[in-house]
């Protein structure tokens, strides 16, 4: 059929042995055994079949004269002499392309091939889904056809007593002849001719995961791949430890909302939709049966069952979702337990909160840095965005000696100043067993504000030096399992993975929360000692100028405190109502 190809179309010359050597990949064999049991359930259903594959474009050089991308692939059933049963290829009869089934009944029928048109081209881009149905068994009847789809459309085309009968009755083909570069899926053979709405669902389930493939799936095995690896100066002060991670809480769908009127317009839409789906109109189950299936209202937290692929995960004492950053940003699609999920959906209206949580380490300060990104979508109005930065830093050699020493010294204060309470309070002793009389108000407070500055003073010494002492352990540690994580391997089960980065994270998070508490007490420290400072000002007459305005303007004060309160409480309310 060399004469009757489309001008400028080209064959591999399958005389030329050289030609025919260097037109062999390697990379796309095929398991002829498949092929030889496919063919026996051909013969035994009459010769019916369905063969389907898609094919794309490399680009420019798979394009005609004519900017036009033509596929040519030919199933030979021998290649000496080169014989096919069927071939889809740029024939003169066809503009967009056809496929042609050839029989080897030359003796038995007039007409060797038979012709069926492409309806519409493919595509000069994209993947293009390809099939073609044999109907062989009405040739006693005269009633064969034969089918041709691309992508959701097709072209029958009535066969009459044609009988296709295979010149090589153990195999359909023998080899692949492929004319035009390009990408080709694997051949799905069905050995039954598929009503075309079968084979229609064949389109539908292969076109969203063909449209993020971008070329042939090959094992790596034994394949040495060289990237050529540029040093860069250290110029970064702070290196993301581990891959950030996105999680989220989410509501599960209700049918019942809180308000009364937004239940029933919920169970209208519900039947509407249930009438839309009256025969011929199919709907799943879940459409029609499922609370809240059309549209519906938040209900409680999801704790368990999959959500986007995935398990729950708990973190920070709560249960919600997690997954890779870059899978919902850098990918349309992610593929999981057999079922396509677009990313963009990985946040819809029943997302309660999201949180993006990175880990950073800055090696000059010894620091580890926890950034959150935290969103709460639950709000009524607007999303509250909220980002918290919580450092933990390592201790250790020189600054942790000094560390200890300057310590000790707040010790040995904490003692001079156990001995000045002792003495006073030796002092309230003497005087009450003299005449009875106890001390005044602001003696006995100043003793009381000592007392709480003294124990509070060494329960942080006592809890900050040795966390401080074991710093650089907790660090050691939690970033070597972080830095140890197999993220790229494919052993790792994910949620394995997932599960030591939040161990790890919250290790991290709950030695931070330690020392925010531990400098909580040394809040009340400081002021109390402030306050301390201040107190003692009314020693002198002279230094007494704060003090002694305070206490003699003490009930001003409070009443000034009341219309303040009074007049402030007032101006919020008409803010919050405008």
């Amino acid at each position: 059929d060399v004469e009757q190809r489309q001008p400028g179309a080209v064959r591999v010359n399958l005389t030329d042995c050289d030609a025919l050597e260097e037109a062999v990949d390697p990379l796309c064999e095929f398991d002829s055994e498949e092929v030889r049991a496919f063919t026996r359930e051909v013969e035994a259903n009459g010769g019916d079949f369905t063969l389907a594959f898609w094919v794309k474009p490399l680009g420019s050089e798979s394009l005609n004269a004519e900017g036009r991308f033509l596929p040519s692939v030919h199933l030979l059933a021998s290649v000496s002499p080169p014989f096919s049963n069927v071939a889809f290829g740029p024939f003169v009869s066809g503009n967009n392309g056809e496929v042609r089934t050839r029989s080897a009944c030359t003796a038995k029928q007039r007409v060797i091939s038979e012709e069926i048109e492409f309806s519409t081209p493919p595509s000069n881009t994209d993947w293009t889904f390809i099939a073609v149905t044999k109907n062989n068994r009405g040739s006693a009847d005269g009633a064969a056809t034969a089918t041709v789809g691309l992508n959701s459309d097709y072209n029958t085309e009535s066969q009459g007593s044609w009988d296709l009968c295979l010149q090589n009755p153990d195999a359909l083909f023998t080899a692949i002849e492929v004319n035009v570069p390009m990408l080709m899926s694997p051949l799905a053979m069905i050995s039954r001719a598929l009503p075309f709405g079968a084979v229609q669902e064949l389109y539908y389930q292969g076109v969203y995961p063909m449209r993020i493939r971008g070329g042939p799936l090959q094992s790596t095995t034994g394949q040495d791949t060289l990237f050529e690896v540029s040093k860069k100066d250290y110029v970064e002060k702070s290196v993301l430890m581990a891959t950030p991670i996105i999680f989220q809480k989410r509501a599960a769908p209700s049918a019942t909302c809180p308000y009364n009127f937004s239940t029933s317009f919920l169970a209208r839409q519900q039947e509407q939709a249930a009438e839309k789906c009256a025969p011929p109109l199919v709907c799943p189950d879940a459409a029609l049966n499922a609370s809240g299936a059309t549209m519906s209202c938040q209900g409680g937290m999801i704790e368990s069952g999959k959500v986007f692929g995935l398990l729950p995960q708990e973190f920070g004492g709560e249960i919600g979702y997690a997954d890779f950053l870059f899978s919902i940003t850098d990918q349309a699609f992610v593929f999981r337990d057999g079922e396509l999920f677009p990313t963009e959906a990985f946040v819809d209206s029943l997302t309660q909160a999201v949180s993006i949580i990175l880990v950073f380490f800055t090696p000059q300060y010894g620091i580890t840095t926890v950034l959150s990104v935290d969103a709460d979508l639950s709000k009524s109005v607007s999303a509250d965005v909220s980002v918290s930065i919580r450092h933990f830093a390592i201790l250790e050699g020189s600054k942790l000696v000094a560390y200890v020493v300057v310590q000790s010294l707040v010790l040995i204060s904490v003692c001079l100043k156990i001995f000045d309470v002792a003495s006073v309070l030796r002092d309230f002793y003497t005087h009450w067993r003299k005449d009875y009389s106890l001390p005044n108000g602001t003696a006995f407070a100043t003793v009381c504000l000592d007392l709480v500055s003294i124990i509070v003073t060494v329960a942080v010494v006592g809890v900050r030096i040795p966390a401080k002492w074991g710093s650089a352990a907790v660090v050691n540690r939690t970033l070597g399992n972080l830095s140890e994580i197999p993220w790229t391997s494919s052993t790792t089960p994910v949620s394995e993975k997932k599960s030591i980065f939040f161990s790890n994270v919250q290790d991290l998070l709950s030695a931070i929360d330690q020392e925010e508490a531990v400098d909580n007490f040394l809040n009340i420290v400081l002021i109390t000692t402030l306050i301390r400072v201040i107190q003692s000002t009314s020693l002198h007459p002279r230094l007494a100028l704060l003090t002694g305005t305070i206490s003699q303007a003490m009930d001003d004060f409070w009443h000034s405190a009341l219309l303040i309160m009074l007049i402030m409480g007032s101006f919020g309310g008409i803010g919050t109502w405008r």
